[in-house]
């Protein structure tokens, strides 16, 4: 059964954080190359943040937040019918307010055939859940965006994720709605692509309401009828990694949670959880997390991951270290794992400072549902700065593809058509606007990335048309 996902990116107080599991389809339609292409038809660069990216064969989807009438930032969206290679003239508002008058953040966008979805945040007092929807492959949307946050006054939203099959979309998020501060998490799902929803959202965490845990990023994915919602917190004390699941579409959720890590629990017990990656194929789960459970006290932590054969119901009784080489004991830090499966295949990348102050991106997979890895791991990047994102990973059975960005300023890419046994020598730059030697820009940032097969496409924001680091473009580029 064919799986769509979301994709997005979000900073929140200088912590990036995102999805997972891009989605992946197998029309092999090569167009020319399209690197350094402006998505936005803007002459004169803007604010503009979270750029989200969405693919079915050669139509690429794109939706942003950005500033350009008023005080209050719009959600736009941008397609293209040829791989990327031209873009609709003038993006469509899909928030529907007058320009700039709500403030709409954080756009995240999942595709299935024609239908595409896009869920954000509107305030900016109070701060609610909208969703707009095309059935047309985004050449029309809906006249009114649709609120799905319920009717009880709501506090702070955070972290958004999308997910979709056919007509039947899931949402979910966490808010603060119950105490300040103390967030807890919430879905919404509609079966009739998006017209109509639950008649209030769900409560799917089994704290009691407003109890300060600590809730951080959360992640989503779904095959068919199940849905899968995973986050760390520190209800034990130190933060674990937690899954919930529904069987039946959101319609049931369970009365508490599996924990996925096997570290110790309690206040100061060294094995904290966090900075997690989840990803769904059948009955196949996997959720990796940055761990600091061999750090002894010091700043390193390693990346650790477990998984699920049975859907959820359970997971493994011990935890696989994904980095072959012992880093968190050293004092190094291996952080912000991203993963993409395909049954039992599940290939990891993450970023870790072993070769010096700069992080690089690393690679291993594993073959047998997560329970051995490959031998090493493999670095795909060259050294071109400090590796300042997170790693995005997309993939199909034989094409994996990682995309990044530098410290240089520039978007990079690396691919494998081996299942992730070989790689490229030389990373490929998808932004031409490549600084002089030793320069540091603020350039090319926020990446997210889509597959095609053997094509991948990359959306990021760039400043090069603006003011370093404060307005910026949304650009897009695929290597082949």
């Amino acid at each position: 059964m064919k799986r769509t996902r979301l994709l997005a990116l979000i900073a929140l107080s200088g912590f990036v954080l995102g999805t997972t599991c891009p989605p992946t389809t197998n029309n092999n339609n090569n167009n020319n190359s399209a690197r350094n292409v402006q998505v936005d038809s803007e002459a004169t660069a803007r604010p503009a943040d979270d750029p989200a990216i969405c693919c079915e064969g050669s139509n690429v989807y794109v939706a942003w937040a950005e500033r350009r009438t008023g005080p209050g930032y719009d959600i736009l969206f941008a397609r293209s019918a040829d791989g990327g290679a031209t873009w609709t003239e003038s993006p469509t508002l899909l928030n529907r307010d007058a320009p700039g008058i709500s403030d709409s953040r954080t756009p995240i966008i999942c595709c299935d055939g024609l239908n595409i979805y896009v869920v954000w945040l509107n305030g900016p007092d109070p701060v609610h859940m909208y969703f707009n929807s095309s059935a047309d492959g985004g050449v029309t949307w809906r006249d009114f965006a649709v609120r799905i946050s319920g009717s009880t006054p709501t506090g702070f939203h955070s972290f958004p994720r999308i997910c979709c099959m056919g007509t039947n979309v899931y949402v979910s998020w966490s808010d603060d709605r119950a105490g300040a501060g103390r967030p807890d998490m919430f879905f919404n799902r509609s079966t009739d692509g998006g017209t109509t929803w639950l008649q209030d959202d769900t409560r799917i965490s089994s704290w009691a309401p407003g109890t300060d845990v600590g809730l951080t990023q959360h992640e989503m994915c779904c095959d068919g009828q199940n849905v899968y919602v995973s986050w760390s917190d520190r209800r034990n004390g130190d933060y674990d990694m937690w899954l919930t699941r529904s069987t039946d579409g959101g319609e049931m959720w369970p009365v508490m949670e599996t924990r996925v890590d096997n570290g110790a629990t309690g206040v100061n017990s060294g094995a904290a959880s966090y900075e997690h990656s989840l990803c769904c194929s059948g009955q196949n789960i996997y959720v990796a997390w940055t761990d600091n459970r061999n750090a002894g006290g010091n700043a390193g932590a390693d990346v650790y991951l477990n998984a699920s054969s049975d859907g959820g119901a359970s997971f493994g009784g011990t935890d696989s270290r994904v980095n072959a080489t012992d880093l968190a004991s050293a004092g190094l830090l291996a952080r912000n794992p991203n993963l993409c499966c395909t049954g039992t295949t599940v290939h990891a990348t993450w970023r870790d400072n072993r070769a010096g102050a700069n992080l690089q991106v690393f690679y291993r997979r594993s073959t047998d549902g997560g329970t051995t890895f490959l031998v090493s791991d493999r670095r795909v990047d060259t050294g071109t700065g400090s590796v300042t994102s997170r790693p995005w990973i997309c993939c199909d059975q034989t094409n994996v593809h990682i995309t990044w960005y530098s410290s240089v300023g520039d978007q990079f890419i690396n691919m494998s058509t081996d299942s992730g046994a070989s790689w490229l020598t030389t990373e490929a730059n998808l932004d031409s606007n490549m600084p002089a030697a030793g320069t540091v820009t603020g350039g090319a940032n926020y990446p997210m990335i889509c597959c095609n097969g053997a094509t991948p496409y990359v959306v990021w924001r760039d400043d090069r048309n603006g003011t370093a680091g404060q307005t910026f473009d949304i650009f897009f580029g695929r290597p082949n």
